[in-house]
């Protein structure tokens, strides 16, 4: 049988953050131990959940996967929740087999309830509780009676929970879903769990996004950027602090562009370009935002750090402008004094009558 090469679950580019590592490879033929969740789906425990809780039947789960065929040896992904970059927020499961990701087999919902919050794990499906004997005909492409291997990681759930599917959510029902995540992911963000933070800010973004803006009337807009606009600074943050910079500074930019007067929005992108090492575009930032709020302690640190950060990193490139200048003439001298001391070889009697003869008569001018 195939391979899994990797775990994909990841939320883009180069997260540094402990829990939101790739997993090692596993190997189909003999991944580990086993647990049955029911007749046909086996699980394997990549990382640990919190706690022993498992999500209630009448839950709404929040989760992403991968889905593979466990007979192909390539271990190429068929079906993700997460899109072409890892930018997705997750998405919401309730039972039976309905999310907004789409159908799902029954294999992959009952190992969904079988997990605890921010467990990661493997669940290895027969074709009876997958796609059968038929398999799958449009998106995931599945032959008939196929094993699969989904790669899941749930993060975590709303037990009997009151909330519409978002697809049949109102207006006011959105901004509540959204801001609702919001405060989930300020929590995890004042325990310095920015991974966690990011993960429920972006879940809340998810309610409120360009589709749906669109559609809204400018005073709707207004209300509904102000929830929106502190999620994509928050995330920023996050981002920032987990070395996610390119993302971190679109959100950034995002907010300077819908709202050019929003001071944190300044500030924050000020900040992410500090991180991110850019210090011209750093100040520039920083610049307009103490236009907006000229008398904010907040913004004179930021400067203060930018132009500390300008200082050392000029510093830095004159030491080592002067280390390549000190090393290149260290070098020619080094050849130098070597050609010196080489001794010279003499030249031979043939040599010198040769010359002799080869070298050009000189004549006194007349």
């Amino acid at each position: 049988r195939g391979s899994v090469q990797q775990d994909v679950l990841r939320l883009g580019e180069n997260f540094t953050h402990k829990q939101s590592q790739p997993e090692v490879s596993v190997d189909l033929r003999a991944p580990g131990t086993a647990t049955t969740v029911t007749p046909g789906v086996r699980k394997y425990i990549f990382t640990e959940g919190k706690g022993r809780k498992t999500p209630p039947a009448d839950s709404k789960c929040f989760v992403h996967w991968t889905l593979r065929l466990v007979d192909d040896a390539s271990g190429k992904v068929i079906d993700t929740t997460l899109g072409e970059e890892g930018e997705k927020a997750p998405i919401e499961v309730t039972q039976p087999e309905r999310s907004d990701g789409g159908p799902m087999t029954r294999g992959l919902i009952d190992g969904i309830y079988s997990m605890t919050k921010w467990e990661r794990c493997a669940f290895y499906v027969t074709p009876e509780q997958g796609y059968g004997e038929d398999g799958h005909l449009s998106f995931p492409s599945v032959p008939p009676n196929a094993s699969l291997v989904y790669s899941v990681m749930l993060y975590g759930w709303i037990a009997n929970p009151k909330e519409k599917r978002r697809t049949e959510m109102m207006y006011e029902e959105r901004l509540e879903a959204a801001n609702r995540r919001r405060e989930w992911g300020k929590d995890e963000l004042e325990q310095e769990r920015y991974w966690q933070a990011w993960v429920y800010f972006n879940m809340g973004l998810s309610y409120l996004d360009d589709e749906f803006m669109f559609q809204l009337e400018e005073k709707e807009r207004k209300q509904a950027n102000k929830i929106r606009h502190p999620m994509l600074l928050y995330g920023s943050s996050c981002l920032s602090r987990l070395k996610v910079h390119n993302r971190a500074l679109k959100l950034a930019k995002q907010v300077t562009f819908e709202d050019p007067d929003n001071g944190k929005a300044w500030y924050r992108l000020a900040k992410g370009y500090r991180l991110k090492g850019e210090t011209d575009l750093a100040l520039k930032a920083i610049e307009k935002a103490m236009r907006r709020e000229p008398n904010s302690q907040a913004l004179k640190d930021e400067l203060a750090k930018i132009k500390d950060l300008k200082a050392k990193n000029l510093f830095a490139e004159k030491v080592l402008y002067q280390g390549v200048l000190v090393k290149d003439e260290k070098k020619k001298a080094e050849d130098k004094a070597a050609a010196e001391a080489k001794p010279k070889k003499k030249k031979s009697l043939l040599y010198r009558i040769r010359k002799s003869f080869s070298s050009k008569p000189k004549y006194s001018s007349v």
